[in-house]
């Protein structure tokens, strides 16, 4: 009994752990997506450490030395206890921000990470030791269940109850009483002096079956995260979406280890089939499905292909001699697909290609066990077979290089960085040729190539927008001083008139970069810009701190990666900051057109949260500029939004609205603002 809760509770600790602390740092990257796939990495990384430390003490042939090796080091991690993480004098590379984000994972959470992740494997194969007659798998499908409740009760119980602060000592508690059960396993496994005969003798390694474990394990983690990044950069990147996927992962491995009757690999074959159809939709058409409908098929497309993995490699798994290694060419499998995804990828794609590759090598791998799995002999019935399998093989990428062509044969240029893909298009829209930047799957800014409308703003940005009437109000005041959080490609600077000043905070360097070397926004604005590259809240912090107030006139807020939004950006604490970088008669502009979220609920909450006067502009589409452009002002005056330049043109407010939602640091969710 003693081994099934210590078991189950390192697996939930385990799980429990990975959002607490994502969450806790994701405001110091840029609330981007791949702050969460970073952190994945590091996990697997000491997941596989601790796997390969389980593996080899495990091979110590006197088991006193192993308990007494292992009770050091439990003691050992208890010096990072109770778990904390600080941001004191912390200096990001805007431009590789992963070393930084390892750095600060390993230093909080290092430790006991890793005594964690060997618990697992060392104590199966310690209960194999004490009970030579029993099965230690059934114990690795508890710990699974143990990480799926570990995972679930975060966005539901632990996230909507709990100051980030509070988690971490609740996490340091639980952590406190699980050293305690493991230190009375490895007392009683001490006093227990198993001879080498009572120990099975390691069998000789079948490196083509080690291969096919870490290969499995492999296309798991590459989908789980390429997925996760999928649904994280074009909705928002909080925990509702990061746990989502990692649940269904884990629910995989939870069915596939249960029992061979619950995986049945033609039913889940033809599942994956559809799934390989959805793959192609999601790939290329996301943007054109609601937000439900998204997570409902990026689900059903790791559900299907993980089922796959995960149900061959339960099929495939080893006597218990070999329990250690098992697990460990499952780990370094992970580590694999988390290097692939986090660090490989972005330095070889300028898209997310990894989640189509991982797809078609699943399907190789089906295709392999299927040819396995045919009767022996040359019947023209496995012969017709045989061609369909390798007309697919060929059929299926063959279609999507021919869909992908087509997709970028706009594109001027195209990156890949760790804040997602960009890159500009020259397209034509209407009768008007047209340049764009465009992140992930939406438009950040758009330029006419017409030498005679280049200097015209356009997009969301145009004349009767709400940003456009927030300077145009101003300019009656004498000079612009205005801060930016969302470069784009700079054509708020159209507005900039001689003496004005524009300070622009962007997180991702390559925007800067394309802004100033595509488009002339930038370089033909009368007004001073400045470019300061980093968070924009953090640089607005960092300056208040050391310079005090800039006094902005406005302060417009449009930062987003894809259509995600940076949950951080839009809390109570942030109003705060923003308030006091703001004149008193200044206005603030929040750029809120999502195809997928409402954010009026949330600003009007914000808004009379702080006692603040809010206005709804919202800009239609036209036969010139299809763009819904949608923004809501924010003044600390009441009298500046009602001027005669906002008098006729503010929208009234919509009716779900009325049920006001405030976000905090502490607490943002999600699903108070998802347009269904």
């Amino acid at each position: 009994m003693l081994y099934l809760l210590t078991i189950f509770l390192s697996a939930a600790l385990l799980f429990m752990v990975q959002p607490i602390i994502a969450k806790f740092i994701l405001p110091w990257f840029g609330g981007g997506a791949s702050v969460w796939t970073t952190c994945m990495l590091f996990f697997q990384v000491f997941l596989l450490a601790g796997y390969c430390y389980a593996h080899l003490l495990s091979r110590i042939e006197r088991t006193k030395v192993q308990a007494l090796i292992h009770g050091v080091v439990v003691l050992v991690s208890l010096i990072a206890i109770p778990l904390s993480i600080s941001s004191d004098n912390l200096v990001i590379d805007a431009s590789s921000p992963e070393p930084k984000i390892l750095m600060l994972l390993l230093l909080s959470i290092g430790l006991p990470y890793f005594v964690l992740s060997s618990t697992g494997p060392l104590l199966q194969r310690w209960f194999s030791y004490r009970y030579p007659d029993k099965t230690p798998y059934k114990l690795y499908s508890l710990s699974n269940v143990g990480s799926l409740l570990g995972l679930i009760s975060y966005p539901f119980l632990i996230e909507p109850n709990m100051m980030q602060s509070n988690q971490m000592l609740m996490w340091s508690i639980g952590y406190g009483g699980y050293v305690i059960a493991l230190l009375a396993i490895t007392w009683l496994f001490s006093r227990n002096a198993f001879t080498n005969q009572q120990q099975a003798k390691h069998a000789k390694i079948n490196y083509r079956l080690l291969g096919r474990w870490v290969g499995l394990s492999m296309l798991g983690v590459t989908l789980l995260l390429a997925i996760t990044n999928a649904m994280s950069q074009n909705i928002a990147s909080v925990p509702f979406l990061w746990l989502l996927p990692l649940t269904l992962y884990l629910a995989t491995f939870i069915v596939s280890f249960s029992g061979d009757k619950y995986y049945v690999r033609k039913h889940w074959a033809l599942a994956f089939v559809f799934a390989v159809l959805a793959s192609y939709l999601m790939y290329f058409f996301a943007g054109y499905f609601n937000i439900i409908a998204q997570v409902s098929l990026y689900s059903f497309i790791l559900l299907a292909s993980c089922m796959l993995c995960h149900g061959e490699l339960a099929r495939i798994k080893p006597d218990k001699e070999q329990l250690t290694l098992y697990f460990l060419a499952i780990s370094f499998g992970g580590f694999v697909g988390g290097l692939t995804v986090s660090l490989i990828a972005p330095q070889i794609f300028s898209s997310f290609s990894e989640f189509p590759l991982a797809i078609y090598l699943v399907f190789l791998s089906l295709v392999f066990v299927l040819w396995r799995a045919m009767p022996k002999g040359k019947t023209l019935s496995m012969a017709v077979k045989k061609t369909a399998l390798l007309a697919l093989m060929l059929a299926l990428p063959a279609s999507f290089i021919a869909i992908e062509q087509a997709f970028v044969k706009h594109d001027v240029v195209s990156s890949r960085n760790f804040y997602g893909q960009l890159s500009v298009k020259d397209i034509i829209q209407g009768r008007f040729n047209e340049r764009r930047l465009v992140d992930g799957t939406t438009s950040h800014g758009t330029q006419s190539l017409s030498p005679k409308l280049k200097g015209q703003a356009l997009s969301y940005y145009r004349v009767g927008t709400g940003v456009e009437l927030a300077i145009k109000s101003q300019q009656n005041e004498g000079e612009l001083n205005i801060g930016i959080i969302g470069l784009g490609a700079g054509t708020l600077s159209v507005y900039g008139r001689a003496n004005d000043s524009f300070h622009y905070y962007e997180l991702n360097p390559q925007v800067k970069n394309y802004a100033l070397q595509y488009f002339s926004y930038l370089s033909d604005s009368l007004a001073s810009n400045e470019i300061v590259l980093g968070d924009g809240r953090l640089s607005l912090q960092n300056k208040l701190q050391s310079h005090g107030s800039m006094a902005f006139d406005i302060l417009v807020v449009d930062a987003f990666s894809s259509d995600a939004i940076p949950a951080h950006l839009l809390t109570r604490e942030a109003l705060v900051l923003y308030r006091q970088h703001l004149k008193p008669s200044g206005i603030i502009a929040m750029h809120i057109s999502n195809n997928h979220l409402d954010l009026t609920p949330l600003l009007r909450g914000l808004a009379d949260d702080a006692n603040m006067a809010a206005a709804l502009y919202l800009k239609e589409g036209d036969k010139l500029d299809s763009n819904i452009a949608q923004w809501v002002l924010l003044a600390n005056n009441k009298d500046v939004l009602r001027q005669d330049i906002f008098r006729n043109s503010a929208e009234a407010w919509p009716k779900n609205s009325e049920e006001r939602v405030v976000w905090t640091d502490d607490f943002s969710n999600l699903l108070s603002v998802i347009k269904y």
